[in-house]
């Protein structure tokens, strides 16, 4: 990982990251590498207390937290042809994130500090477009091929639910006003 901006607010020490929201500014990292295919996970301690307009974007170890399923051959974009880099940040959000704005910040509580560590990518790397035939060989390296990853079994099905009942506060799949009425076809189609 490495700081991308609001590095005056942001340390990496080895394998830990800190992340800090101010009223001036926020912090951002991001993975030196591209993955194609696999799981990433962290460890991460979340603003404590009141911090309703701070948007941390998060890992939970172990526990499936988003399920994008692949519609292409419904013409739905489905992110399997280029490298994708793993972002995290810490930044205000309250014009927005808190019920469409309603709730501001409450800055007394600042600086707010998100930390992470443990991060571990078990990934295919991304080396360019011959990683898209590599990732996607049926041998025992690329463990995301296996039929037990094709989708969540009813245990991961619970746990992504109880992630989204008890910590999703916005779906873009809901957010009518965003997208005019004019909604994503993936918000129409079943998810896991």
């Amino acid at each position: 990982m490495y700081i991308t901006w609001g590095s005056q607010h942001a340390s990496m020490q080895g394998d830990d990251l800190q992340l800090v929201l101010d009223q001036t500014s926020g912090s951002a990292a991001q993975t030196k590498r591209a993955f194609l295919f696999g799981s990433i996970e962290s460890r991460i301690k979340l603003v404590p207390g009141n911090s309703a307009g701070t948007v941390t974007a998060w890992y939970i170890d172990s526990i499936p937290i988003r399920v994008f399923r692949n519609y292409e051959n419904e013409g739905i974009a489905y992110p399997n042809k280029q490298g994708m880099r793993v972002y995290t940040s810490l930044w205000n959000a309250d014009d927005w994130a808190t019920r469409g704005g309603l709730v501001k910040t409450n800055w007394s509580g600042a600086p707010f500090i998100a930390r992470l560590n443990h991060f571990r990518a078990r990934a295919c790397k991304w080396n360019g477009a011959v990683s898209i035939n590599q990732c996607a060989l049926n041998i025992p390296a690329n463990w995301w091929t296996s039929p037990t990853y094709k989708q969540l079994g009813y245990a991961q099905l619970g746990q992504l639910n109880w992630v989204r009942n008890n910590y999703m506060i916005y779906d873009y799949c809901g957010d009518t006003k965003r997208f005019n009425g004019q909604m994503p076809p993936e918000c129409f189609k079943s998810q896991f």
